[in-house]
């Protein structure tokens, strides 16, 4: 996937396919990484990332979130928990 870039693909109509694609050509190019800025990711089975997050002066960036996922939110006691399960 890192040796592919924009012009690698035809138009692509299928707009959930474009968005993956989208994602994850920036993900591996590290297009987009940003400072203070946490990446929701999806379509990584069984992957668990603990972060520090101050939510003063950080962001959380869902750019790379699937928009057929089911999203998910909860505050505990161990912090805040965003999750497709």
């Amino acid at each position: 996937l890192s040796q592919l870039t924009i012009d690698s693909f035809a138009p692509v109509i299928n707009d959930h396919l474009r968005q993956d694609l989208s994602g994850a050509l920036a993900w591996e190019h590290g297009v987009t990484a940003a400072p203070n800025t946490v990446y929701a990711r999806s379509h990584e089975v069984g992957q668990i990332d603990r972060v520090a997050f101050n939510a003063t002066t950080g962001t959380v960036d869902f750019r790379y979130y699937g928009t057929r996922e089911q999203l998910y939110m909860a505050d505990t006691p161990e912090g805040v928990v965003i999750s497709n399960a």
